[in-house]
């Protein structure tokens, strides 16, 4: 109707900001996760492995026979000292998160700033829209039982 003509300009632009939004929510999570990586890096690293094996020959290589065994081993690595490059690039990767929060901001703001422009076109124009004349009801016109200009339908 009268709402669409006038705000039709600025949605498609909006619409497709929003979509731009989302995008940009999107790369700020995967920036997130690799920040969460790069500050993993700080802290010690433990793998650990176990396996149960069944086999001819088994443990002892002399012996030929079927046996089962097991093995098992643990691993810690820590990096204690690597000249600042992760606190580095973990600076540099909070830097860009920052950005990309800010370039989020201003595309929203955008929007915003979209939207209120077409409501106030829209508004301006029904302004200008010529509005039925709204019924009076004279004293000189006959009153029906309850006042109404015309009687109440069945």
């Amino acid at each position: 109707g009268a709402v669409s003509g006038y705000l039709e300009p600025a949605l498609p632009p909006a619409t497709l900001s929003v979509l731009a939004v989302w995008a940009i929510a999107a790369v700020a999570l995967i920036g997130l996760g690799v920040l969460g990586a790069i500050r993993s890096a700080l802290w010690p690293q433990i793998y650990g492995q176990a396996a149960w094996h069944y086999g001819r020959p088994g443990a002892d290589m002399f012996s030929d026979q079927w046996m089962g065994y097991a093995t098992a081993g643990v691993q810690v690595q820590w990096q204690l000292w690597d000249w600042g490059k992760t606190r580095n690039m973990a600076r540099q990767n909070t830097l860009a998160n920052r950005q990309i929060d800010l370039a989020g901001q201003e595309l929203k703001d955008g929007i915003r700033q979209q939207v209120d422009a077409a409501y106030r076109r829209w508004q301006s124009g029904q302004k200008l829209v010529p509005r039925p004349p709204t019924m009076m009801r004279s004293s000189s016109a006959p009153q029906r039982g309850h006042g109404a200009p015309f009687p109440p339908l069945p």
